[in-house]
């Protein structure tokens, strides 16, 4: 935490409101949470991360999948897991982030599958 502290020492004041990504570490007596990344809350946007189900027709469900993303247009990182390895899509396929756009993917492809970040 002191180097990512340090890092954003200067996003610190009173009432300010910050993002703070982590994990946690239970190598210790008493488990502790570990600042990974600060970021001020007009700084962050959310991402999008995708599994596509085993079993589905990569085809048809890339096809709708796209169809999603340009009715749902927008400046979030859509990321999606292929072959293993995670694959940032183009921004011509970020989306807004809206309530709706995490609805139908979750329809589209389970809830197991869309995890926001």
């Amino acid at each position: 935490f002191p180097r990512v502290f340090y890092a954003h020492v200067s996003d610190l004041e009173p009432d300010c409101v910050l993002v703070v990504q982590g994990h946690v570490d239970m190598s210790g007596e008493d488990p502790k949470v570990l600042a990974d990344e600060i970021w001020p809350m007009h700084e962050y946007s959310t991402s999008f991360y995708l599994v596509p189900p085993p079993d589905a027709d990569r085809r048809v469900l890339w096809t709708r999948m796209k169809d999603l993303f340009t009715k749902y247009a927008g400046t979030h990182p859509v990321y999606v897991k292929s072959d293993g390895s995670w694959r940032q899509l183009a921004p011509l396929y970020w989306i807004d982030g809206s309530r709706e756009i995490r609805e139908e993917l979750i329809t589209l492809m389970g809830a197991q599958a869309v995890r926001v970040r």
